[in-house]
């Protein structure tokens, strides 16, 4: 696929058989500022601009975007600010964010930026400050932001 372009993504919102309604969630993976795709379980390989994509996902109907930094936490980095400060003036459905997330900052800076919500890593070992989660929740229900640090095992 050219990595200019995205190509149609065809989404659509399958028939449920218990009448509830489904949602469609697009979580984009993003390694510097690339979207990228593993191969096969072993490689990655950049696909495109992750703002491109959202972008088709958001006119095609999806109901949030996630991105994840899925390496961030390796390289001890947080790269998704600037991508999601131009995604968020583009689209208009929930946006989670999450890799690289190490601290209270992070988490702050991301919701400025434009973030919905925030995923952090659960798992005491991934995340240099066990206590980030309880802080977050803190700071958010001292602020004016309305916004959840979701987490995730």
């Amino acid at each position: 696929m050219d990595s200019s372009q995205p190509s149609k993504l065809n989404l659509k919102v399958l028939e449920m058989t218990n009448d509830q309604p489904k949602r469609l969630i697009a979580r984009l993976d993003v390694k510097s500022e690339n979207l990228i795709k593993g191969v096969h379980l072993e490689g990655l390989r950049v696909i495109g601009d992750p703002q491109d994509f959202a972008m088709q996902y958001y006119d095609e109907g999806a109901d949030e975007i996630i991105y994840l930094d899925i390496v961030a936490s390796l390289y001890g980095r947080s790269n998704l600010l600037e991508i999601v400060r131009k995604t968020a003036q583009n689209i208009f459905i929930p946006l989670t964010v999450g890799g690289g997330v190490r601290n209270l900052d992070d988490v702050s800076h991301l919701l400025k930026a434009g973030a919905d919500k925030v995923a952090a890593p659960a798992i005491p070992a991934a995340t240099p400050t066990p206590a980030l989660v309880i802080k977050s929740l803190r700071f958010i229900k001292n602020s004016h932001l309305n916004n959840l640090v979701h987490i995730y095992v």
